[in-house]
């Protein structure tokens, strides 16, 4: 459980950095979008093999760079809590909602997610999520910028292990 645990600590940490980047990420709709990601698929235990590309982002860039973060998350925290024997349902919500991880910043899951007290129950994302829009604002950055960025993840990923 300790291996998960430190992922989902990551998982906010690069949440927080990403933040930094894209200050949409704390509102609310994103939030909700990512909560019902969260629960859709490391909750209820839903197959990987399509995820979301749209989490109501305001650019595409913001979008992509969402996506990288939550399906590496997605990827391989499903894996450790499977490997650690966790029941879909309360278990993995309570696991997520773990007051005492806290991100670098002091922050916790109630800000990127916000609470609830029971899973949202288990309904079919809608349909746009899985292709990417039109957005209000126009591409707010470069191939540079994403790679920079993943430059940033990965070191927090190395410095994590």
């Amino acid at each position: 459980m300790s291996a998960l645990r430190a992922r989902i600590e990551r998982f906010y940490n690069e949440l927080e950095t990403l933040d930094q980047r894209f200050p949409e990420t704390t509102d609310s709709d994103v939030c909700d979008y990512l909560h019902e990601t969260l629960t859709h698929y490391f909750v209820w235990k839903q197959s990987l093999a399509k995820l979301p590309q749209v989490y109501g982002m305001f650019s595409a860039a913001g979008d992509r760079a969402m996506c990288k973060v939550v399906n590496a998350f997605l990827t391989e925290a499903c894996a450790l809590a499977d490997e650690a024997g966790l029941e879909a349902g309360q278990a993995r919500l309570d696991v997520l909602q773990d007051e005492s991880i806290e991100t670098e910043g002091g922050e916790n899951y109630d800000l990127f997610l916000g609470h609830s007290d029971e899973p949202l129950e288990l309904e079919p994302l809608e349909a746009f999520r899985f292709e990417l829009g039109e957005y209000d604002e126009e591409e707010v950055s470069g191939d540079d910028e994403d790679e920079d960025y993943d430059h940033k993840a990965r070191r927090m990923s190395r410095d994590a292990d």
